[in-house]
Order: structure tokens, then sequence, then C-alpha cells
């Protein structure tokens, strides 16, 4: 019966080292959520500031002048 049991610790040591060696390696990969959330927020940066420009080019087209201010 010891064999098995170390057999069985050998199993369950060799299964922690595999899934924590997964999920380091999946967040090297893809970076940290911090990381994601960042490039996401970017992302919507960036499509808000063409929106606009857009929306610029839009009223110029239409109105061939932009809006001055005071």
């Amino acid at each position: 019966m010891k064999k098995n049991d170390t057999g069985d610790k050998l199993l369950a040591a060799l299964a922690i080292i595999v899934v924590s060696g997964t999920v380091i390696w999946g967040l090297f990969m893809t970076g940290s959520p911090e990381k994601q959330r960042e490039k996401k927020f970017d992302a919507k940066r960036v499509s808000d500031i063409q929106e606009i420009a857009r929306s610029i080019d839009l009223y110029y087209t239409r109105h061939t002048a932009l809006v001055v201010g005071n």
C-alpha cells in the first residue's frame, strides 16, 4: 500500500504543477486582466475619437463651415 500512496502523491503533485504552469502561461500570453481592461478602454477611446471626427466632417460637408466659439 505504501507504494500506491507514493504514486498518488506524485500524480497529485504533477497535476498541480501542470495546472499552475498552464495558468501562468495563459496569463503571460494574454496579459494580466488589468492590461486587458486597459486595452479595452483604449479601443473605446479610439472609437469615440473616430466618431467625433466623422461627425465634424459630416457637419462641415453639410454646412461648408465649422462653428466658431466666442
